[in-house]
Formats: structure tokens, C-alpha cells, sequence
């Protein structure tokens, strides 16, 4: 914890890293000034990853970032990480398996669902909490 937000301090095990560090940007966070990566390179390394959990991370990023996809389809591919990618497909079920318009479809949805009455937000919670739990528990094959 650094000022009351969570961080995360990674090391640079490789070239993707190196590059991700390289192109941070420079925030404020609390009195201080710290380097964040990119979401699109946070992507890749969650990919590099190929772990479950990294995939949730990658789909709230998807929702919440300001995510340059067509950069990202570039990272993708020259850190060969289509593989990753094409899992992550497959266990989250993304509604457009190319991406390409992933993010602005997920935020048109978020933005009316924001609209909807409490009681029809809370149903929606409820829905998606289910799907997950499909999707988390069932068996991948690789």
C-alpha cells in the first residue's frame, strides 16, 4: 500500500517488460509521483501470465481503461502472445473474438445499464454473477 492504494511492484523479467517500463506515464498518487504501465502492455503481461486470474484482470481492464486496441492487437502479435489471446477468448467469451470492438461495445452496454431503475441493475448483478461462476468453474481444455 502506497498512500491507501494498492500497487503492485513488478520486476523486468523480459523484453515486454523492459518496454512497458519504458513507455509508463508519470501519475500522482497522494504526495508522490509514481511510473504506470500502459493498459494495453498491462494486458500483455496478464496474458504472459496464462493464468485464470490474470484473465479477470484483463476483462476489467477491457471495461474500465481507456484501452488503444488496435496497439494492442500490434503488442500481441510481436510479443507472440496470439495463443494467450486466443485462450482468453475461449474461457471469457468475449462478444467480438477479434477485439476490435470489445471495449466500446462493453462501455455502449455499461452506459445503459446506468440508466436502467435500481431493481433492474440489481437482476443485471445478479445475472452476470451467475455467468461468472459458470465460466470461472468449468474445465478448459488447452
Amino acid at each position: 500500500m502506497i498512500a491507501e492504494e494498492a500497487v503492485q511492484i513488478v520486476p523486468s523479467p523480459s523484453q515486454l517488460y523492459d518496454e512497458a517500463i519504458a513507455t509508463a506515464v508519470t501519475k500522482p498518487l497522494g504526495d508522490a509521483t509514481v511510473k504506470v504501465m500502459l493498459p494495453e502492455y498491462l494486458i500483455c503481461t496478464a496474458l504472459k501470465a496464462h493464468r485464470l486470474k490474470d484473465f479477470a484482470k484483463i476483462e476489467k481492464m477491457l471495461e474500465e481503461a481507456d484501452v488503444d486496441l488496435e496497439k494492442l492487437k500490434i503488442l500481441i502479435q510481436r510479443f507472440d502472445l496470439v495463443e494467450s489471446w486466443h485462450r482468453y477468448c475461449t474461457v471469457a467469451q468475449p462478444t467480438d473474438p477479434k477485439f476490435l470492438h470489445l471495449a466500446t461495445a462493453k462501455r455502449a452496454w455499461r452506459r445503459s445499464k446506468a440508466e436502467e431503475p435500481l431493481t433492474a441493475k440489481i437482476r443485471t448483478l445478479r445475472h452476470l454473477r451467475t455467468k461468472v461462476q459458470k465460466i470461472r468453474y468449468r474445465p478448459v481444455k488447452i
